[in-house]
């Protein structure tokens, strides 16, 4: 008599099974010796190193082992180096641009976030252009006037729940600001992409839950949404091209990159109108959500862990240079002391596009690189909150400036780092300059170590 069908296909897979796991605990016990000189971390079959990589110690376990490390990710064919080491970050990012990208994920669509080579140049050149520091700047009273509408959504939440969680108001904030940076000369345009942020929470959740095995409904949704969402920037974009001679290249950053190697100023070609609609709509994906849960983390920190001596402090100086003030340096060092020790971005995985040498060791093409780019747990009481750290000429970000990279280094880092930060400070500036009243809600902070280390607190906010 024979076995049912059923029965073989499940003695096959059970097999297999088994086998893979084997083959996993022998690799682990008897690590591969063609990595060079890097030591192996011991994996899980089938997660590999999921854990660690979940772990908010792994940059300090990498300083005490004092080398790079081999690890596995899960799902992923190739191996991953992760390393902390300053020297090398840095050595790694001045490299990124030329031999570093991801594949598009979101979006299925090429930004300066998932391209390399000159593709990457280009299109990162471009932007440094449109969000200079002067750039954003001009959209400080338009930043202030979305602060004050968010803050007072909040106000008014907060008359009915004895404690909100405020990511969802910092996320519309992040992603308004955004809107109104890119767009804001023509205030029908911003409005108009404004309007989009639901259908924007959409594609993130569908995007985070394609993830998942056997999600394939998710990932043709997010991807169908998004179509619909760089139609929408597309139409903005051939409208203004239609007339962009008669537009102030200033006035925002659309209008920037539409005038972007139109003169021959430079020697690179003027964007096509599908890669400014293409590098805006990455833009707003990118600086959505760090920017809210560092802002989510920072009102921790003022509930939490800064002392009133600090806010006091904070708060007097912001009354008498106003929220908008260009310099307010103690409410710098109050934001950098909350990204220290909330690190939002402190790790941005990278794929090498072709074989390099790294601390003498070759690492090969299709390789995982696990940078960590911030030691902010080496640093006297790491733990404690103290805003001193950065300030006077003894600053932790001056005296060790590779230790602290919030917005990266380099031609990776951030081209969008004006503008989180006014966007950041003005919102704290306003919070604290005695028009509000930020209180404790009834619920505990919750802390999220993986994707991203971020404090989720529960507040009460009320008007004066």
């Amino acid at each position: 008599m024979h076995p049912p069908p059923s029965s073989i296909a499940a003695g096959v897979i059970a097999t297999t099974a088994m086998a893979w796991c084997i083959y996993k605990l022998v690799r682990i016990r008897w690590p591969r010796s063609d990595h060079g000189d890097f030591p192996t971390m011991p994996s899980w079959p089938i997660l590999g190193n999921l854990l660690d990589m979940m772990d908010p110690d792994l940059p300090q376990r990498l300083h005490e082992i004092g080398s790079p490390v081999w690890m596995s990710a899960p799902m992923f064919p190739g191996r991953a180096l992760a390393f902390e080491d300053p020297e090398l970050v840095k050595t790694f990012m001045l490299k990124s641009p030329t031999i570093f990208g991801f594949d598009p994920k979101i979006f299925d669509t090429e930004t300066t976030i998932t391209v390399y080579g000159k593709k990457h140049s280009r299109l990162q050149r471009a932007f440094r252009v449109a969000l200079s520091k002067d750039a954003v700047e001009r959209h400080a009273e338009g930043i202030h006037a979305i602060a004050e509408r968010v803050l007072e959504k909040m106000v008014f939440a907060c008359k009915y729940s004895t404690g909100i969680n405020p990511l969802p108001f910092l996320q519309e904030y992040a992603f308004s600001v955004v809107c109104e940076v890119t767009l804001g000369s023509i205030p029908e345009h911003s409005r108009q992409m404004q309007a989009q942020f639901p259908t924007f929470l959409q594609i993130i959740k569908k995007v985070e839950a394609s993830r998942f095995p056997f999600s394939f409904y998710a990932a043709t949704e997010a991807r169908y949404l998004g179509t619909k969402m760089h139609q929408i920037l597309l139409t903005i974009v051939q409208s203004r091209r239609a007339f962009f001679h008669h537009l102030d290249p200033t006035a925002d950053a659309m209008n920037s990159l539409l005038h972007f190697g139109a003169t021959g100023a430079t020697a690179h070609p003027p964007l096509s109108d599908t890669e400014i609609a293409t590098s805006i709509r990455g833009f707003l994906a990118a600086g959505f959500d760090t920017t809210s849960q560092t802002l989510a983390s920072a009102l921790h920190c003022l509930l939490q862990e800064a002392t009133p001596t600090d806010l006091a402090r904070v708060a007097q100086d912001v009354r008498e240079a106003g929220p908008a003030a260009p310099r307010l340096p103690r409410l710098d060092a109050l934001l950098k002391e909350c990204q220290r020790r909330f690190p939002m971005a402190s790790l941005i995985p990278r794929l090498a596009k072709e074989d390099f040498m790294l601390a003498g060791v070759r690492v090969p093409k299709g390789t995982m690189l696990l940078p960590y780019r911030h030691r902010g747990f080496l640093r006297e009481n790491a733990d404690k909150f103290q805003v001193e750290r950065f300030m006077g000429e003894e600053a932790y970000d001056k005296v060790t400036p590779m230790e602290f990279l919030p917005f990266g280094y380099g031609e990776r880092g951030c081209p969008g780092q004006h503008m989180a930060r006014l966007e950041m400070k003005m919102l704290l500036a306003i919070l604290l300059g005695g028009e509000f009243v930020l209180k404790k809600g009834t619920k505990k902070s919750v802390v999220t170590v993986f994707p991203f280390v971020a404090a989720h607190p529960s507040v009460r906010l009320e008007r004066v």
